[in-house]
Parts: C-alpha cells; sequence; structure tokens
C-alpha cells in the first residue's frame, strides 16, 4: 500500500450507499515498484509463528507482476485461565497475484487473485447446557462446548482504465468473492453425561456458501481548469446460502437429521453524478447525488422486498491559509438489510434479512486539518447522522440458552461522533500516529422497539418489544496509539 486517504462522512457521491461514516481508499503499488524478492518472518506470545515470500518482477517498462505466499500459526488462547478456550487456535494459509499491462499509452490493465484458507480450532461454542444441568454438582461452573470453523475465500478482480484527450478518463472495475464456511459443533463438552461420549462428537452445524459481485464504470471530464465533473454506475450483489442443523435434534441417537436450507440475498443497482468547481485559490464547493434501487428476500420462500432512494450530498472547502483546510459537507445514505445468515458464532441462531426495512440517514458534519508541512497533521470531525428506520442486529429471543439473532429497525435514531488525530515525523525513519474518538448511539423515538423473531420452538415469527434508550452493541469511545520505525535503504 503506497497510499490511504480517508473521506470522513458521505460527502462525496461516488461513495457507496451505505457510507455514512465515510469511506476508507487504498492505492497499491505498482509491480515494478516492489523489490524483486522480499520476505517477512512473524513470531510473538502463544506461538504465534507466520510469515510471507514475495515475488515481483516485470517485462520492460508496460508489464508487472507480483506473487506473495505466507502461511501463520498460532496455539488457543484461555486468557482467564477458567480451563475453557477463549480464542481457537489458528491455522492460516494465503496466496495472492497481480498483474499489470499498460497495453498503449491510452490503456491501461489490473487483474488480481486472492486466495486465503483459514482453520480456527478448539475455540469456544455455545454454552453446555447439557454439561451444566446434568453435572453432578448443583452448582458446576458454566462451561463451553467446543466450535471449529474452517473458511476458504477467493477474490478476482480487474479494471481497465481508458485515458482520453483533454484528461477525461474512463475507469471500469469488477470483482466477484467467494466464501465457503464449515462450521462444526459439539452437543456436549462432558464425555460422563447421560448422553455418553458419542455426543461429544463434532458435527457439521453450520455450512455457508457466499457470494459477492460487484461492477462499476466512471467517467470524468474536466471542463477548463475550475470544473470537474463525474458519472458513473455500479451494482452489487450478495448472495448466501446457509446450510443449518440444530444440534439438539441429534439428541436421542440415530443418523443426523437433514439441515434447513436459507438462501437470502441483496441487490443494489447505483446511479451517481458529482461536479467539483474551485471557485478561488482557497474556495471548492463539490456537489452530487446517487440513485439507489435496492432489493432483498428469500429465495425459498420467493419473498421480494424493494426500496429506492436519491441521495443529495456535497462538500464545502475552505483554506484560510496554506496550512489549514476546513470542510462543512452534507449528504443522505440508504442502506439495505444484509443477509445475516452470513453470519454465524457460538452456537447461536440468526434469522433472515427480510422482515426488516431498509434504514435511510442525513449526515452533517464538519473537518478540519491543519498540516504544516509533511511531517506533521492534525485532524478534527465531528459529524452528527439522523436515522429513520436503523438497522440493528439484536438478540430477539433467548431459549434453552440459545440467543436467536434477527435484524430489526429503530425508527428514529442518532449518532454523534468527534474525532482528532495527529501524525508526526520527527525524524524520516520515525513516524508517531495517536487517535481518539467519541462515538454515541441514541434512540429519539419510542423507548420500546418493536422486532420481529421467529423463535427455535415456533412455526411464526412473533413480535418482541424490546426497550433500549441507546442503540445496543455500538461502541461509546475508541482510541490508539502507536509508534512506528521505518527503514528505507539508499538508493542504488
Amino acid at each position: 500500500i503506497v497510499d490511504t486517504q480517508v473521506a470522513k462522512g458521505p460527502g462525496e457521491s461516488i461513495a457507496p450507499s451505505p457510507a455514512a461514516g465515510g469511506v476508507i481508499r487504498l492505492t497499491e503499488a505498482a509491480a515494478l515498484e516492489l523489490p524483486r524478492i522480499d520476505a517477512q518472518l512473524d513470531g510473538g506470545s502463544y506461538d504465534l509463528l507466520g510469515g510471507h515470500v514475495r515475488a515481483a518482477g516485470g517485462a520492460g517498462d508496460d508489464v508487472g507482476w507480483s506473487l506473495t505466499a505466507g502461511t501463520a500459526e498460532a496455539d488457543p488462547i484461555d486468557d482467564d485461565d477458567d480451563g475453557n478456550v477463549d480464542v481457537g487456535a489458528l491455522d492460516r494459509r494465503f496466496a495472492e497475484g497481480r498483474f499489470t499491462w499498460d497495453v498503449s499509452d491510452a490503456h491501461a490493465l489490473d487483474v488480481g487473485l486472492s486466495w486465503i484458507d483459514e482453520d480456527t480450532t478448539e475455540a469456544r461454542g455455545a454454552f453446555d447446557v447439557l454439561g451444566v444441568l446434568f453435572a453432578p454438582e448443583p452448582d458446576a461452573d458454566p462451561a463451553w462446548t467446543r466450535e471449529d470453523t474452517f473458511v476458504e475465500r477467493t477474490e478476482l478482480r480487474a479494471g481497465w482504465t481508458w485515458e482520453l484527450d483533454a484528461g477525461r478518463t474512463l475507469d471500469v472495475r469488477a470483482l466477484q468473492a467467494d466464501r465457503d464456511q464449515t462450521v462444526r459443533s459439539q452437543l456436549t463438552g462432558d464425555p460422563e453425561g447421560p448422553l455418553g461420549p458419542e455426543a461429544t462428537t463434532l458435527f457439521d452445524r453450520f455450512r455457508i456458501d457466499e457470494r459477492h459481485r460487484w461492477v462499476g464504470a466512471t467517467y470524468a471530464h474536466p471542463i477548463g481548469f475550475d470544473w470537474m465533473v463525474r458519472f458513473g454506475l455500479d451494482g452489487h450483489e450478495q448472495r448466501v446460502r446457509a446450510e443449518t442443523l440444530d444440534l439438539f435434534d441429534l439428541i436421542g441417537g440415530g443418523p443426523a437429521p437433514d439441515p434447513e436450507i436459507g438462501t437470502d440475498y441483496l441487490e443494489t443497482w447505483s446511479a451517481h453524478a458529482e461536479a467539483d468547481w474551485a471557485l478561488s485559490a482557497r474556495w471548492s464547493v463539490s456537489a452530487g447525488a446517487r440513485y439507489e434501487d435496492m432489493a432483498w428476500g428469500a429465495v425459498e420462500d420467493s419473498i421480494r422486498r424493494e426500496a429506492t432512494q436519491v441521495s443529495p450530498r456535497a462538500n464545502v472547502r475552505f483554506k484560510p491559509t496554506p496550512d489549514w483546510t476546513l470542510r462543512l459537507l452534507a449528504g443522505r445514505t440508504a442502506r439495505a438489510p444484509k443477509p445475516i445468515l452470513a453470519e454465524v458464532c457460538c452456537g447461536q441462531a440468526y434469522q433472515r434479512s427480510v422482515n426488516a426495512d431498509a434504514e435511510r440517514g442525513t449526515t452533517l458534519g464538519f473537518e478540519g486539518i491543519f498540516q504544516p508541512g509533511p511531517g506533521f497533521r492534525a485532524s478534527v470531525y465531528a459529524a452528527r447522522t439522523t436515522f429513520d428506520d436503523h438497522l440493528v442486529r439484536v438478540v430477539g429471543w433467548s431459549q434453552v440458552y440459545t440467543q436467536t439473532y434477527t435484524l430489526g429497525n429503530v425508527p428514529e435514531a442518532r449518532a454523534d461522533t468527534l474525532e482528532a488525530a495527529v501524525r508526526w515525523s520527527p525524524h524520516p525513519r520515525v513516524q508517531l500516529d495517536g487517535s481518539i474518538g467519541w462515538l454515541a448511539f441514541f434512540n429519539t423515538g419510542e423507548e420500546d422497539v418493536a422486532v420481529l423473531v421467529t423463535p427455535p420452538s415456533f412455526g411464526a415469527p412473533v413480535e418482541v418489544l424490546i426497550p433500549m434508550d441507546r442503540i445496543p452493541y455500538r461502541p461509546l469511545r475508541t482510541g490508539s496509539l502507536s509508534a512506528c520505525l521505518l527503514y528505507t535503504s539508499p538508493s542504488p
């Protein structure tokens, strides 16, 4: 990564529809800029051991390539020494390749492929209900079952850039990512219980096949020295097929029952347009809008829900001095419910996303940046976002120590954020970074929020009222401090 840009807030129409907090843009180094061969070895506590090797090269000034392969291993962690593993053992293998070709002065091609295979074993699963109920001592300590997770993910991405005359450009990008995940769980971790040692056998409790597809094109056209207009289209599809097995159906022995199968999807088509105008050396304005066409549903149940939205967005930048940049931003966002069948953890149950509505938000923000030189940068950002039908994942039902998660909507909500960050390089090879942030989510409507959930023992969804003044599962404060020692070899 040679460049990282953080755009706070939804001020740019090119930013994705749900990006109420902003976007992070990463720029990869060109293959010809990388060392021909480099390697890294990592080690740490809990017998962490890993590393990678990368080779890069090219043919002339037009063709470049890079290949990376690596691995990482670590032992399980029992952080509180209670006899139950908190973090499972890690066994990861990964590889990545990239090919770039400047076909001509006007055309450039960029293709990448990545693969990761990760096993997490001996991890903490669900609460061991049977182990505690049938424990010899009535006040036995809580215990958990074991859970192993096996994930394989591949990603293919491609991009084409066409540089036309007069500074005009056309960028086309596409990506496909596939994930196959299998979770194996126990009925109980107690081999001496009434069900016998067979109950400690690991079963395939959950399997996920997930696919993401994304494609987008953006056309940029400068007009004179003061104007730049951009137009674009993009589309995204997420499809998740989940196979779920209720381990309590295994009580009594016999062959495992057929798993329950469900496929949820999310489709979004977007169009965006934006104009940038440099009024003077101190003032600049950008304004645009996005149009969203969203659809989500369940395949087997033939359920399809749809929503559309037009999201205007704007930025005003002012530089009172060369060292200072002040920015005011405003923008609308929209977010459709994603399939929570894509999630799995700790023996919990997950509901379909079709009962939730699309979320809509409006953000007003301010950002101030002080940068007197390349070695120092300080920034502050403050924003308020008001939501209609804010999406939240909550525990809608708890039965036999198993929590059932569902997606719900908080009719009226608000998020306030305040962030400050400093980066200082007192020496070309030393870099210090620090940041602190405050983030709070509030329910500004009725305290009791209604969500639909289908309990394991019910055949139809029921409405549950959950009291909340704050939005649950949202961090209240964040902060970080880091130091980095950089070494750059002298030029030949």
